[in-house]
């Protein structure tokens, strides 16, 4: 702990210099889960790099205290040493603890727990302006919410206790293929959900068509007493698991098709995970995203040549590329929730306009991501009665139109459909836009109790992207397939890739 104290100390020293001479710093990780462009500089910048310490975990209270920096992979391997879970673990490995808190983050357990942050019960953070103080729902609890999805713009999170849980050797994963509709997917989706812990502790879903897809529900298990099969996703050799789901899916949809005098509702398919396997499975090809980097390079797509291209087919690699490219401008990559009532109107919107699939499916439980931006709109009752459950759509390929365009009639749409987007991604709303869905005067309000007026606010960080169009790989680089190249030897040679020299 006392080294802990001794970094917090340095960060803090320097947190006040920023302050002392006006610099409107952004934080450095290192690394980064967010699509967005970097506009980060050495000069501009606080290192919290080296926050990457799990500094103890507490069996009998089941809680740990992390480091902001501390990814989720680690705090995974740190947990299970002594038999525990946190509640929410993001799927990808590189996310986290402070950006899961400061930027939302949300998984097959949320529909249960909640996004990341409710699972935190307290932060210290270093503010604005130099000082240490603690944030919790007792101490400082408006600060305590008003960090959650801020973006580190009230103050800098140095120290997180997060709760855990018993955790099993396996997770039993259950696949119930759809056939018919999106209603179909929510339905299945509705019924899991209300069913006990214990029974059911993971949802999610992949619609592979605007007809078919699958929903998958998990649930902790330590000994595998009806010999289910045992799967594993992690392996080079392993399936990815969006092709694992979509072959479970296959044979269902066949099966169906050659008895048709069976009854309609889909038999389920059972196996069983090792818990971190399963945590992290779809960490090979980001989601499904992958494939596309073979179609950029004409490379078949088959096991042979994933195996042989799987280090580079990590999220930790691939988000390296895809800012050194510059090819998020070729892609839509949102996550969007929506209130329970008006899933049908937004997907079916979403196939007549981009027909892009699989798309992901993944119930939350809690309205929105606002935190200390409060965001505005009427909430309803979605699914099991619960203000507020929405439903997580994750739209990710490649832009079928013009980028800024595509992306402004999704944000367009949203409002509409009183859903949101999660802010990890690039946006495009106006100012005026970006406040007319955020409460403005509330947050401001804590941003001058806790002297955080000179941070950068909200939107400054990730407001509309085009403000850092064109500071990626122009010209001659820019040209299939330099541009993906480049990113490619780019991650071969590693180093910083978010940071410029200067201002």
């Amino acid at each position: 702990m006392e080294d802990h104290k001794t970094r917090v100390e340095g960060l803090a020293v320097r947190v006040k210099q920023f302050h002392k001479d006006g610099i409107p710093f952004r934080l450095y990780h290192g690394s980064t889960n967010s699509t967005r462009p970097s506009v980060r500089s050495l000069t501009g910048s606080l290192d919290v790099s080296h926050m990457n310490h799990v500094i103890s975990i507490d069996e009998q209270s089941l809680t740990c205290l992390v480091e902001p920096n501390v990814p989720m992979d680690a705090l995974v391997d740190a947990a299970l040493e002594h038999g525990l879970i946190p509640p929410v673990i993001p799927e990808f490995p590189g996310i986290t603890v402070g950006g899961s808190f400061a930027g939302t983050a949300g998984e097959s357990s949320s529909f249960r727990h909640g996004l990341f942050d409710t699972t935190v019960d307290w932060c210290d953070v270093i503010l604005a302006d130099g000082r240490m103080t603690r944030a919790s729902k007792t101490e400082n609890p408006d600060l305590f919410e008003g960090m959650k999805g801020t973006f580190g713009t009230l103050g800098v999170g140095v120290l997180f206790e997060v709760k855990l849980l018993r955790a099993t050797k396996y997770v039993e994963l259950s696949y119930q293929s759809v056939s018919r509709s999106i209603t179909e997917a929510k339905a299945l989706i509705h019924d899991a959900c209300r069913r006990p812990a214990g029974e059911v502790d993971f949802v999610d879903g992949i619609m592979f068509s605007k007809q078919n897809g699958v929903v998958i529900t998990g649930k902790f298990i330590d000994s595998n007493e009806d010999g289910l099969p045992i799967t594993t996703f992690h392996k080079p050799w392993d399936d990815w698991h969006y092709l694992h789901a979509q072959n479970i899916m296959h044979r269902e949809l066949s099966r169906q098709k050659a008895f048709p005098e069976k009854p309609a509702t889909s038999s389920v398919h059972q196996e069983l995970v090792p818990l971190k396997s399963y945590l992290f499975r779809y960490d090979r090809g980001a989601f499904w995203t992958g494939s596309y980097a073979y179609d950029y390079f004409i490379t078949p797509f088959n096991r042979i040549t994933r195996y042989m291209l799987d280090p580079f087919m990590h999220t930790r690699v691939m988000y390296h590329a895809l800012h050194r490219s510059g090819m998020m401008e070729q892609f839509i990559i949102q996550d969007m929730a929506l209130p329970w009532l008006n899933i049908e109107k937004f997907y079916d919107w979403v196939d007549a306009e981009f027909r892009i699939y699989p798309q992901w499916l993944c119930p939350l439980n809690g309205y929105g991501a606002g935190g200390g931006l409060n965001p505005h709109g009427d909430r309803d009752e979605g699914l099991n009665g619960k203000e507020g459950m929405m439903l997580n759509i994750g739209v990710w390929g490649p832009c079928p139109g013009e980028p800024v365009a595509t992306n402004r009639a999704i944000e367009a749409k949203l409002r509409e459909l009183r859903g949101m987007k999660w802010l990890y991604a690039q946006t495009f709303y106006s100012e005026e836009e970006f406040w007319s869905i955020y409460d403005r005067k509330a947050y401001d309000g804590l941003r001058a109790k806790y002297n955080a007026t000179t941070l950068p606010n909200v939107y400054d960080k990730v407001g509309d992207s085009r403000k850092n169009r064109g500071k990626g790989l122009t010209g001659i680089w820019s040209v299939w397939p330099l541009a993906g190249i480049y990113g490619l030897l780019s991650c071969i040679k590693g180093g910083d890739y978010l940071r410029k020299a200067k201002d």
